[in-house]
């Protein structure tokens, strides 16, 4: 059992948390019991039980009392309460309201007065002695609180430290809006600080509080207060000079040289362009950015941060988690969208465990998106720091933005702001920024550095004693980078009095100026600010605090700190470069053991990417345990559908695992080649040549036979796919039998049933599918469950296409349940085709619609795409939209090749029905016979080109050269029937033969239609 101490945190949302600062599960009866005794100290059960239980007889709520007694010691700490005749907190329990209790020690004038109410939302109707005690708590601890504020305010003034005393005011206000005599010492304050205009609107904010609350006006001091702000005529008492950096170098009062810009800005915003502010660090791109948007009206503001880009997603939700705190309470979101963000938020699920992801994740962040626009009335999105977001992030992102172009009109998204570092974007991110441009829906405006008159303008601005006339000196030393003139000019500031008049610094780069900025700090708040520039985007108090295993007290000290310096402004840094400066001038040794702090930390944390938690023990130099991190980055990636960052996190696992867990290793590649597959990505044959040379087990030796059928599948080359499949399954006989055996061997089955249904040996083929079934019940595999419908669709949409529509619909529903979009695509393409074959166009419509959706969630697959392209072909043609049958023809010609799939190769055929359906018969003749140049050609489909080529030679008047086509598809379907193609067969022997043989013919077609409910113009039949 831990001796380290557990924490009640009454104040606000009130928490339990345990040794590690996680938050434990506890029921808010034993919250107020454990808060009583913290505030009351021991007291005797009877007291206890008539407030816990009022309404229960006195006996019964004793027995009650042992009880929860009992749980609080099982479920947590068995010494977080002493409970002898009188109840008191253990040794194990401290509280952040026990100091403030009957039995605390006097309060040091120095200590941190905790914000929040006492045990804020905790209901006690039920309750009401407790109710009453609680309200009287509040009101005592309030009044402590407002006194201790008030002095410690009291103090910084009159040390000099005005925004200390500020910050402690707006602490008082946030803990009373009601007093004018904070209201009025926050005005003072802030007058006295220069900022006359926040000085008067905080006048306003209190008049707003007081008419809004209680329905009157301030007091007439406060409005005397306020006119003398207004005039300027407020006495300033002498203050002792230190040495602090104003707050106009932190926020220069005047934007200088961007006019050019700006107007720039202007032009994009009135044409609906998303709009890109381009420049190095320090260029200004933020200020510009956000002082053009303060022009225009409310801003849903989004950022990326240094390791976004490690995981897919990662900026993503951290915004959704921002959406979920601006919600106003009582805010309701359609019920599906929660469950369906749950891979992004996994803090928000109630079982991890549970059913895979929605696949209406996208859509569901597209809600979210709009949610947050219209609670805050934003008429701009702003995005600081595209650099730093994931791609996952960026493609969705300009998806949308492309989808609403022109931006900013009624009913569509509001305008766009965005900056980066064009030298620190990655390959994938710059092409789709350039992309945009180059279609007239983005600007891209570079930012050059300020020219020598700006410089002045800015310096002159700042109005600094000592720095007047500096300005060209300033320029020259700094290259016109403003961020580079504000430091160097704090620099100045912190060397005294004289530092602004003294020499600048001899010639060295912000980094030097900032390390030697860093160099002033105290080692606590130094350390503090390592760690947070270790952790990157997932920083704050507590995780600094964890990460250096320190009080969480002494840590927030050393970030007010900070704070005072300028390095940081809440819990961000004020600028990017001061981050990476840390982690450059952080010694080796130092940042490896914050690296793997930070992995510890993270890792325990729900909802932090694994990829980050990888990428913190790689930087810690302990790859071993990066490695399981990395895999589980993997599989995240895959199931949000981003393939090839899947494949790279696989291969990175496998290649830290390969020296010293070779089994590991094997089982991330094989995972990689899985995902190469889906791809359709020519690295699957290295991949799969890896596989075979480090397979070693029986199980090693299937799994690689198995992922060389899913190399060539696709070719359905019956002859070189069958030995494949026998020796990965030769191998699994000596095999251990359990879950991964029978998933190999379910792919394996699968490749059975593929050589069955091109040889057109059915009964075997729904043999095999029958046992792939069964393998996906034994394993609970949704995937080998949907699998098994699909290869059913397929096999029954020859005989049986009415049954066979309705595995496919099941295979789409069970594959989507996986969030495997590939499979649902590849699902809905046969779907299709069946639908087309039963007549039923519209939803053959929809169904390639939601393929072509489905799919184009994920990277390139040649194979899925080309099956589409077949049935959205078929689709048309059917549709009588020949036009746009033509059209899809020429993007599978252009798009793909041979190599991609066997089927590619049916295409001919499929442009010669085209043709002849347009009348052009000659046409199709000749694009027929290309159907027979050499090119691979998929066995199973012999007989539909030989009907179709038959077709063309009756319409053209050839029949005797249609015979011999005719014969070769009646020979073909009695080997593989299929009732679509052999009705067809009929119709085309009825115009062929004599007139009695040609009735036979026709009734022989008309029956097959019938018992088959096959319309007269379904597909086959046209």
């Amino acid at each position: 059992m831990s001796s380290e101490p557990w924490h009640l945190a009454a104040f606000g949302k009130p928490r339990l948390l345990d040794p590690s600062g996680r938050a434990v599960r506890c029921e808010q009866r034993t919250l107020a019991l454990l808060t009583y005794l913290a505030l009351e100290g021991p007291t005797s059960r009877s007291r206890l039980a008539g407030l816990l239980w009022p309404d229960t007889p006195e006996g019964g709520a004793r027995n009650n009392l042992v009880h929860l007694l009992r749980r609080v010691a099982k479920s947590h700490h068995p010494n977080l309460l002493h409970a002898g005749e009188a109840v008191g907190l253990g040794t194990a329990l401290s509280s952040d309201v026990t100091a403030w209790g009957v039995t605390g020690s006097p309060l040091p004038e120095s200590g941190t007065v905790p914000p929040g109410v006492l045990l804020d939302g905790v209901a006690l109707d039920d309750h009401p002695d407790l109710a009453e005690w609680l309200l009287a708590w509040r009101e005592r601890l309030d009044l402590a609180r407002a006194e201790r504020l008030t002095g410690a305010a009291s103090r910084a003034e009159a040390e000099g430290d005005l925004p200390g005393a500020i910050r402690l005011t707006r602490d008082l206000i946030d803990l009373d809006p009601l007093s004018e005599d904070a209201h009025r010492r926050l005005m003072r304050l802030l007058y006295l600080t220069g900022d006359r205009p926040a000085a008067l609107k905080a006048y306003h904010r209190c008049r707003g509080v007081l008419e809004r609350d209680l329905g009157v006006e301030p007091m007439p001091e406060t409005q005397d207060l306020a006119r003398l702000i207004d005039r300027g005529a407020v006495e300033v008492p002498p203050v002792p000079w230190v040495p602090r950096i104003p707050l106009s170098v932190l926020r220069p009062p005047v934007l200088v040289g961007r006019a050019a810009a700006w107007g720039r800005m202007e032009e994009a915003w009135a044409n609906g362009q998303s709009i890109l502010l381009v420049g190095p660090a320090g260029a200004g791109k933020s200020r510009l950015m956000h002082d053009f948007v303060a022009s225009k009206g409310a801003a849903f503001r989004l950022e990326g941060r240094p390791g976004d880009r490690a995981a897919p997603f990662s900026t993503t939700a951290r915004m959704l988690r921002r959406v979920l705190d601006l919600l106003p309470p009582g805010f309701e979101l359609p019920g599906w969208v929660m469950p369906a963000l749950g891979p992004l938020l996994p803090e928000t699920r109630a079982d991890l465990r549970g059913d895979p992801p929605d696949p209406r994740m996208i859509e569901a962040i597209h809600v979210m998106s709009g949610v947050a626009i219209q609670v805050l009335g934003a008429v701009v999105s702003v995005f600081e720091d595209l650099h730093e977001v994931d791609l996952a992030t960026t493609d969705m992102g300009m998806a949308m933005l492309a989808s609403h172009f022109p931006l900013g009109q009624a009913g569509g998204l509001p305008h766009f702001v965005g900056t980066f570092r064009a030298e620190e974007l990655d390959p994938g991110t710059r092409a789709v920024f350039e992309r945009f441009v180059a279609a007239g829906q983005s600007v891209w405006i570079d930012l050059a550095p300020l020219l020598d008159a700006d410089v002045q303008e800015l310096v002159g601005s700042l109005d600094l004693p000592g720095l007047e006339g500096r300005g060209e000196e300033l320029a020259r030393f700094t290259g016109g980078n403003p961020l580079f003139v504000l430091e160097t000019i704090k620099h100045m500031l912190e060397q005294g009095p004289q530092g602004a008049v003294g020499p600048l610094p001899v010639a060295e780069k912000v980094s030097g100026i900032i390390t030697r900025r860093l160099a002033g700090l105290s080692t606590s708040a130094l350390h503090a600010a390592r760690a947070a520039a270790v952790l990157q985007s997932d920083f704050d108090l507590d995780r600094v605090a964890e990460v250096l295993r320190a009080p969480l007290l002494e840590v927030a000290a050393a970030w007010e700190e900070l704070e005072k310096a300028q390095i940081v402004v809440g819990e961000r840094f004020s600028h990017d470069l001061i981050a990476e400066t840390l982690r450059g001038e952080t010694p080796e040794g130092v940042r490896r053991l914050l690296h793997r702090a930070a992995a510890r930390t993270l890792g325990t944390s729900v909802g932090v990417s694994p990829a980050r938690v990888a990428g913190h023990w790689l930087a810690g130099g302990h790859p071993a345990e990066a490695a399981p991190w990395l895999v589980q980055a993997g599989h995240a990636a895959w199931r949000a559908a981003r393939l090839e960052e899947a494949q790279r996190f696989f291969a990175e696992a496998a290649d830290l695992l390969a020296a010293h867990d070779p089994a590991a290793a094997f089982a991330a590649l094989a995972m990689r080649a899985e995902v190469l597959a889906n791809m359709d990505d020519p690295r699957h044959v290295d991949a799969v040549r890896a596989l075979h040379t480090q397979a070693v087990t029986p199980l090693e030796r299937a799994t690689a036979s198995m992922q060389e059928y899913r190399l060539i599948e696709r070719t359905f080359d019956v002859g070189r796919i069958e030995p494949v499949v026998q020796a990965g399954l030769a191998a699994l006989r000596s095999a251990e039998p359990g879950l991964e055996m029978w998933l190999v061997e379910a792919q394996l089955t699968e490749g059975l049933a593929l050589v069955a249904f091109v040889r057109g040996q059915y009964e075997e083929t729904l043999a095999y599918l029958e046992r792939l079934a069964e393998l996906g019940d034994r394993t609970g595999s949704l995937e080998w469950q949907a699998k098994a419908q699909e290869g059913l669709g397929l096999a029954l949409s020859a005989t049986s296409p009415r049954e066979a529509s309705l595995h496919l619909e099941r295979a789409e529903a069970l594959h989507l349940r996986r969030q495997d979009f590939l499979r649902a695509g590849s699902s809905l393409a046969k779907l299709a085709r069946v639908l087309c074959e039963l007549g039923e166009v519209a939803a053959a419509r929809k169904v390639v619609a939601r393929g072509a959706a489905h799919l184009g969630r994920l990277d390139a697959n040649h194979g899925e795409r080309i099956a589409l392209l077949n049935a959205q072909i078929m689709v048309a043609q059917v549709s009588g939209d020949l036009d746009l049958a033509r059209v899809l023809y020429g993007k599978a010609q252009r798009d793909h090749r041979p190599e991609h799939s066997a089927l590619l190769g049916y295409f001919p055929v499929l442009h010669a029905k085209t043709l002849r359906l347009a009348g052009h018969l000659e046409e199709a003749r000749s694009e027929i016979a290309r159907s027979r140049d050499g090119r691979p050609f998929p066995g199973h489909l012999n007989a539909a080109r030989n009907l179709e080529e038959a077709t063309i030679l009756l319409a053209l008047g050839r029949a005797s050269e249609a015979d011999h086509h005719l014969a070769e598809a009646e020979r073909q379907l009695q080997g593989a029937p299929n009732v679509a193609w052999q009705a067809r067969l009929h119709d085309l022997l009825a115009v062929r033969l004599s007139a009695d043989a040609s009735r036979a013919h026709q009734e022989a077609a008309r029956t097959l239609r019938e018992r088959y409910t096959l319309p007269e113009g379904h597909w086959s039949g046209l």
